[in-house]
């Protein structure tokens, strides 16, 4: 017998014809275990001793999800395969049919063709069929094992499950009903996504966290009181969707701070059933709302919010032109409220102060608003993504080249009717959702048409120029009311002196300025001149004034003019705190007296800025009257009453001379008491009186009127040459300003501007949130003299000779000898010249021409105003 040896072994004493044995079950000498002796089984395994193969088996699937012929698959479900071992994955390992023959398009993770992996998921494109026998199917072919020699599977691995039943179907309008509250319980619709708001994660997840769903145009139920849209919370939404799919949702419904919605944040409560459909016919809104009979506020509201609620959540469109008229909120909530028949104004800037009329009017423009808002209610949504994304509005962001103005219009805004605070509690509101597709493109244009374009300061006419600018706290004391940072106290000033530029004022009266001694005004004026030329500009000096941190001032030209006697402050009580409060309610007002260089004539500048009406106190004369003055008139309206009654008439009594300018922000509109009080001493509102209704300087609420005033006594007024308000700052959104992208120590959040686009520009625009008021004065009563007339051809040729000091006259043609200026054709305005064509001013039939020339802008003081000529020619007619 021959013996091999097999590398192991073992010692023994047993009896011949016992063996020592291994015992187990394995593939080598390790795996095995020695035992006791035992008969000796030659030619033979050992007893209780199993050999394996070699060890390198086929793959196999072990398990699956869902498990073989499993029921009540959900249809949205993924399909999981898991493997005995590690595999390749080629890309056509796996067929999913539902049913049979009926193959379903699918996503695989790890993505096909796959190395190394245990199991791959199958997600299906699209919703299975509901009530279904599936059979999923592996190729034995594409499936390779890692280990040994490669080995594909033995056999195709199929196995097979049955879908879910089909819910019942609920419809939005039953959930919605007709009240304001959602009927509470848990519902399975399908409807068809209207507005995607449930953002990406990482990159834009700040938005509402969910989607609106409407019913199709052909499942409405004809019940004009029942929304057919309703949103749906999905929280950190598990299932993605967009606009246009069809999706079955099951969740709660109930009430969110008012608003409906179904409560969805499962996974498979929400599932995509199809895509690319034809969304729903937005519904058309009326403005103003119709069917508000209450005359009370309160009342009118609730009427308003029962129109828009039988449209909650549905895609609404109002087909009309809408103008821009609030957008202070654009930028820390993303939201413009626009105004139906034109932007709004404030009450008391046409009407007289009355609570049933103001009344009115808060119902007026309750009926008239609507809210185009972002699609998020956050605030800041811009600055708390990462990166910062640009504020919404304009699409596709706003920026210096991509911005909206108040005035501007958009013309059949759509969109969703939400019900929603803007970020901030008390902000509830009725508001329009933009509807984006998968591309963040919008589906409906909201695109804004200029309706109210940027433009240079008017020409005021006269030889000296009187400008009244609120600055909006311009503070060298960094961080406490102005800029936060040296970078932006730079960026500020560089606005600021660029809107001086534009006006290229004489004397400039300055509101909100810091009241530190004259540090903060000096320093505007070094800036100014940095900019215009050494010694360009000077300021009148008063030291700290009042006990407010901000003060008003007087810029001025000393080229133009020079200051006569001293500056002159109003600090009495009786004009800082007439209701006896025991603090100073309005700013001192400051006044100097100038004469113009060059024919010495003079006048005198009285700068203001009476209390605001913010602030309210709880009692007293000074509460909201609900009359539309707000809160503090009676102490604005008794300082101006003690200004004009008691102090200028001490003022002019001595400097020697009797015109008189007010200016400044009173924080009263034109139709209010601070301004009766002053127009009764006979002062005239140039803005009203020249610019008429459409005047404006400053916007508060969405509503237009001006605090910024130019009233000229009654001797000064024939010298007006002509005012106007330069629309810089409060057509402009904040975003504009000179704030910049850091937020520094103090600074409020919603200052910070986002970094995406460009927001600043060292330009004029919103260099302040006030209109600067610019006033023309003619302070030579000089004629033209010299006055000569012919006649060439058709035309009528005038030369004179200029007066002294005048920049420009204008002249005016009437067939009547005794016209006023002011309703005769305005032939022209010869600046700098002293000649004029009338050009074809011969006509048929022939007629006595008569001619005035004015030494000034526009027609004020009569003895400026001089009947220069007159010429008759006896035409034949044609001829």
């Amino acid at each position: 017998m021959t013996s091999t040896d097999i590398g192991v072994s073992e010692s023994g004493s047993g009896a011949a014809g016992n063996s020592l044995q291994l015992a187990g079950t394995g593939t080598q000498y390790s795996d095995f275990a020695w035992q006791a002796e035992a008969t000796s089984t030659f030619g033979a395994c050992n007893t209780g001793q199993t050999f394996g193969s070699s060890g390198d088996t086929p793959p196999t699937v072990s398990s699956s999800t869902p498990a073989n012929n499993a029921t009540g698959v959900a249809v949205n479900a993924a399909i999981t395969i898991n493997f005995s071992e590690s595999v390749d994955v080629a890309a056509g390992a796996f067929a999913v049919e539902c049913p049979t023959a009926t193959p379903i398009l699918f996503s695989a993770a790890p993505a096909l063709p796959a190395t190394g992996t245990t199991s791959v998921t199958l997600t299906p494109s699209s919703a299975l069929p509901q009530s279904t026998v599936c059979t999923v199917t592996v190729d034995k072919d594409s499936v390779t094992d890692k280990d040994g020699t490669p080995e594909n599977m033995a056999a195709d691995h199929v196995f097979s499950f049955t879908t879910a039943e089909p819910p019942t179907i609920a419809k939005i309008h039953a959930i919605q009903g007709s009240g304001s509250a959602v009927v509470p319980g848990t519902y399975t619709v399908e409807a068809i996504v209207t507005g995607d708001y449930q953002g990406a994660t990482g990159t834009d997840d700040f938005k509402l966290d969910g989607f609106f769903i409407q019913e199709e145009d052909a499942d409405i139920d004809g019940d004009s009181t029942t929304s057919e849209g309703i949103f749906v919370y999905c929280a950190a939404c598990p299932t993605d969707v967009v606009v246009g799919d069809k999706v079955q949702v099951t969740g709660a419904a109930g009430e969110f701070f008012n608003m409906s919605q179904l409560s969805a944040t499962t996974a498979g409560s929400v599932v995509v059933v199809s895509s690319g459909n034809t969304l729903p016919t937005p519904v058309a809104l009326a403005l103003p709302v119709p069917g508000v009979t209450a005359t009370d506020l309160a009342g009118a509201q609730a009427q308003i919010n029962a129109y828009y609620e039988q449209f909650e959540g549905m895609l609404v469109k109002f087909p009309t032109t809408l103008s821009v008229t609030e957008y202070f909120e654009l930028s820390r909530y993303g939201q413009v409220v626009l105004a139906e028949g034109g932007r709004f104004r404030q009450f008391t800037d046409a009407n007289a102060p009355a609570t049933a009329g103001y009344t009115a009017h808060q119902i007026d423009l309750a009926r008239r608003k609507v809210i185009l808002d972002d699609d998020s209610n956050q605030q800041n949504h811009a600055l708390m993504e990462n990166p910062d994304i640009p504020v919404f509005h304009p699409v596709p962001g706003f920026s210096t080249t991509n911005y909206v103005r108040g005035g501007d219009t958009i013309t059949d805004l759509t969109g969703v009717l939400h019900w929603s605070f803007a970020g901030q509690t008390g902000t509830d509101a009725w508001r329009i959702r933009p509807v984006m597709d998968a591309s963040n493109a919008p589906v409906y244009p909201y695109t804004f048409t200029s309706g109210n374009p940027r433009g240079a300061a008017a020409d005021v006419g006269g030889n000296i120029k009187v400008a009244s600018f609120n600055v909006l706290n311009y503070f060298t004391t960094l961080g406490s009311r102005g800029a936060n940072s040296t970078a932006e106290l730079d960026r500020q000033a560089a606005k600021i002196v660029a809107a001086f530029a534009g006006l290229n004022a004489d004397v400039i009266g300055v509101m909100e300025i810091e009241n530190n001694n004259d540090i903060a005004i000096a320093d505007l004026v070094s800036r100014l001149n940095a900019s215009a030329g050494a010694g360009t500009y000077a300021y009148i000096a008063t030291g700290t004034v009042g006990a407010d941190q901000i003060t008003v001032g007087i810029i001025y030209k000393p080229a133009k003019v020079t200051p006569v006697g001293a500056v002159q402050t109003l600090t009495a009580a009786a004009f800082t705190d007439p209701n006896s409060t025991g603090t100073q309610r309005n700013r001192p007002a400051v006044a100097q007296t100038f004469d113009e260089n060059v024919l010495g004539e003079r006048f005198t500048v009285v700068v203001n800025h009476l209390k605001s009406k913010g602030s309210c106190p709880s009692s007293g004369p000074d509460t909201d009257q609900g009359d539309g003055q707000g809160c503090w008139n009676a102490t604005r309206a008794a300082a101006a009453a003690y200004m004009v009654g008691t102090w200028i008439p001490a003022l002019t009594s001595s400097s020697g001379d009797p015109d008189i300018l007010i200016v400044g922000d009173l924080n009263a509109y034109r139709k209010e008491d601070p301004i009766a009080n002053i127009e009764a001493a006979s002062y005239n509102d140039l803005l009203d009186s020249l610019l008429g209704a459409p005047a404006y300087g400053y916007v508060f609420d969405g509503q237009l009127g001006y605090l910024d005033h130019a009233l000229s006594n009654a001797t000064l007024t024939p010298k007006v040459s002509g005012v106007s308000e330069w629309h810089i700052n409060a057509d402009e959104v904040n975003l504009l300003d000179y704030n910049d992208t850091v937020q520094d120590a103090g600074e409020q959040d919603f200052n910070v501007k986002p970094s995406a686009t460009t927001l600043y520009e060292a330009n004029a625009y919103r260099s302040s949130d006030h209109d600067p008021v610019i006033i023309g004065l003619c302070t030579t009563p000089a004629l033209p003299s010299a006055f000569s007339i012919s006649r060439s051809g058709a035309d009528a040729i005038l030369d004179w000779t200029p007066s002294n000091g005048a920049v420009a006259h204008w002249v005016w043609r009437s067939t009547d000898p005794y016209f006023t200026p002011t309703t005769a054709p305005h032939r022209g305005q010869a600046a700098g010249v002293h000649s004029l064509t009338d050009a074809a001013a011969v006509g048929d039939p022939a007629h006595n021409y008569f001619y005035t020339i004015s030494a000034c802008g526009l027609p004020g003081d009569p003895a400026t105003l001089q009947r220069v000529g007159e010429f008759d020619f006896a035409l034949v007619p044609g001829s």
